[in-house]
């Protein structure tokens, strides 16, 4: 914790400042992946659909308005599979991949990274079981598919 006068400022108050694993950080956050119920389901809920944005150039990297919307692709056949509480899920539905680096107009899978996961769980025969998952590191309201 060296070399950081806020900490350093703290530890000479008294304060024990703790270490937060950013797993725990990302669930204190609201961004970190979480179960969904009576909530809308994804666009589609067989195979997955990457919806591809870029960044405008203004604004945080937090909020979806400083996105474009340039596409989808979707491949009916994939499916994501995800880990949630230790236990391996398969799902369909919906990534939201975002390149911050290509012009506003420009849209290249070398620079995207994913921004949102918004997942139907499907069991071992691909059947939809009653709940989905989510994980974001932007605003978009879980409604919002359009810009």
């Amino acid at each position: 914790m060296g070399n950081n006068p806020i900490l350093e400022a703290l530890v000479q108050q008294g304060a024990t400042p703790v270490v937060i694993p950013d797993e725990q950080l990302a669930a204190i956050k609201g961004a970190a992946m979480r179960k969904i119920v009576n909530m809308p389901a994804p666009s589609v809920t067989m195979g997955i659909r990457e919806h591809l944005v870029t960044y405008k150039r203004f604004g945080r990297y937090e909020d979806y308005s400083s996105y474009r919307y340039v596409g989808f692709s979707y491949s009916p056949q994939a499916s994501h599979p995800v880990k949630y509480q230790g236990e391996w899920i398969n799902t369909f539905g919906d990534i939201w991949l975002a390149d911050k680096y290509s012009s506003a107009y420009q849209w290249k899978r070398v620079n995207a990274s994913p921004i949102e996961y918004h997942l139907q769980a499907v069991d071992q025969n691909n059947r939809l079981l009653p709940f989905g998952l989510r994980e974001s590191i932007w605003n978009r309201p879980i409604s919002k598919f359009s810009w």
